[in-house]
């Protein structure tokens, strides 16, 4: 089996160095989120809720214990502008309570996103409730729902959609409103998202996406204690992926360098990375000039597995 050293939402090497308890927890949460959001579902079927809390003035991610912003990347222009804007964003959660923010993240531009997210915090007390909401708006059309959030807030709304990922915009609430009621009236989504917070399903499906993770993480664990090399993690992914499958959650296909380790080596050119909040995002990607490691033919068109078209269908 080949491993094509890509980057995976699902990367079980990423958890070893955590303490058996803390790992259980952040990978129940973690495979629970991925079912959803690169699930075969409807939108608002998809949107991942996560619960945070604010302590001495920063925002813990009770699963891990950590600050999420403690593992941000600085990379390239997208790392950078995705990485302020999330700072912004819980900044303006932690200096004012009972908050509503949302950031924007479209897909294209600077990205390689297929579609976009809308992310909203919502601050009570010194909890935060995270929604990522998986949406096919256009930039230009993500663009135009911000515009109509922002005539009830203060914040500067860029001109180019690539910047909205940089502009949390805070949203002040008329008293006796209900949030979900009130962004339904003013800016409605492609799709129930709004409806299905208020009535809490999505709560709803990561309560039943998590019940089939812990079991399943709870099946792995004796494969964790034997795992030392890439292989040996690229196929406790895998035996994860396709146990969750076998418990009901279809999963969309993905080639490399896709999020599935069970699809590594897929033939299509899609696959998923995570965002800056932690969303799972479906991503393209090009073929490039070079050499096919399986068959050595030069100067053709590879994958970032460097494997030409040819061999990819028959591997």
């Amino acid at each position: 089996m080949a491993v094509c050293e890509q980057e995976k939402v699902l990367d079980i090497s990423l958890y070893t160095p955590l303490l058996p308890d803390v790992r259980k927890q952040v990978l129940v949460e973690d495979i629970a989120g991925l079912v959803l959001e690169a699930g075969k579902l409807s939108l608002e079927e998809r949107i991942n809720p996560r619960k945070f809390k604010i302590k001495n003035g920063h925002v813990i991610d009770p699963k891990s214990g950590k600050e999420v912003t403690e593992e941000l990347k600085w990379e390239s222009t997208l790392d950078i502008v995705e990485g302020m804007g999330m700072i912004n964003f819980y900044n303006y959660l932690v200096d004012h309570e009972d908050s509503v923010v949302i950031c924007a993240s479209p897909s294209e531009g600077i990205s390689p996103y297929i579609e976009g997210r809308v992310n909203i915090g919502v601050r009570k007390r010194d909890d935060i409730e995270f929604y990522g909401i998986p949406t096919k708006l256009n930039p230009e059309e993500l663009l135009d729902f911000v515009l109509r959030v922002s005539e009830f807030s203060d914040a500067k709304i860029p001109n180019k959609p690539d910047f909205l990922r940089l502009n949390p915009i805070p949203i002040f609430i008329p008293n006796n409103e209900n949030i979900w009621k009130f962004l339904e009236n003013i800016a409605p989504l492609d799709s129930n998202a709004w409806q299905a917070i208020f009535e809490g399903k999505p709560w709803e499906m990561k309560a039943r996406s998590e019940k089939d993770a812990e079991l399943t993480v709870k099946s792995a664990a004796y494969l964790f204690t034997e795992a030392k090399t890439p292989r040996d993690f690229v196929l406790i992914g895998a035996y994860v992926e396709r146990n969750m499958q076998r418990l009901g959650w279809e999963l969309d296909k993905a080639g490399c360098p896709g999020v599935f380790n069970s699809e590594l080596l897929g033939s299509d050119n899609s696959g998923f990375t995570k965002d800056v909040f932690g969303n799972t995002r479906e991503t393209t990607w090009e073929y490039h000039t070079g050499s096919c490691l399986v068959c050595g033919t030069s100067n053709i068109p590879v994958g970032p597995c460097k494997i030409c078209k040819i061999c990819e269908k028959k591997l």
